[in-house]
């Protein structure tokens, strides 16, 4: 079995970094991450590390992590209002329901 880390987990990546990250990942025994935007858009910008420093480490091949995917629960995780929350859940319920139809008609 493979572990997967969301970085969307702490939400707005606050009191850590995606570089944290990958070593505390590591550390712990997962095997992939999803890295959120906001936490590297942020740290790019303040100069913390550049996007070939983020290649770099994983290139290197002391590191066993994978990237697993960018971003893969924002649409998601990072609604701020209730409202935006709702909408989120109708459209899923939407899909769901077009799903469910679509293969009961098989």
């Amino acid at each position: 079995m493979k572990i997967g880390f969301n970085e969307g987990c702490n939400r707005f990546c606050e009191n850590h970094s995606v570089l944290e990250d990958l070593d505390l990942c590591e550390k712990y025994g997962f095997d992939y991450i999803d890295i959120q935007s906001e936490c590297l858009d942020r740290e790019i910008a303040a100069g913390k590390y550049t996007i070939d420093d983020l290649g770099a480490w994983f290139a290197d091949p002391k590191h066993h992590l994978k990237m697993l995917s960018y971003n893969a629960l924002i649409f998601f995780n990072m609604k701020q209002t209730q409202e935006e929350k709702d909408a989120v859940m109708a459209k899923s319920w939407i899909r769901s329901s077009q799903t469910a139809t679509s293969w009961a008609a098989r």
